[in-house]
């Protein structure tokens, strides 16, 4: 017995129609999505930053 048809028996047993399950793994696409969004956002808002704080904290040159 595949893991499919374990799935598919074990969703049948509890009344889960074909169509409640495609809803479901559309919305963990969509849940997906934005989390990976999230990360590339975050991870540009990490960069953005560091290049700022680089720019206003700059190496200041000796006067000698």
């Amino acid at each position: 017995m595949s893991l499919l048809s374990v799935i598919a028996t074990a969703a049948q047993s509890v009344n889960i129609t074909q169509e409640m399950a495609d809803q479901a793994l559309e919305q963990g696409f969509a849940l997906m999505g934005y989390g990976l969004a999230f990360v590339f956002m975050a991870l540009i808002v990490l960069y953005v930053f560091i290049k700022v704080m680089t720019f206003v904290f700059r190496e200041k040159k000796n006067k000698e």
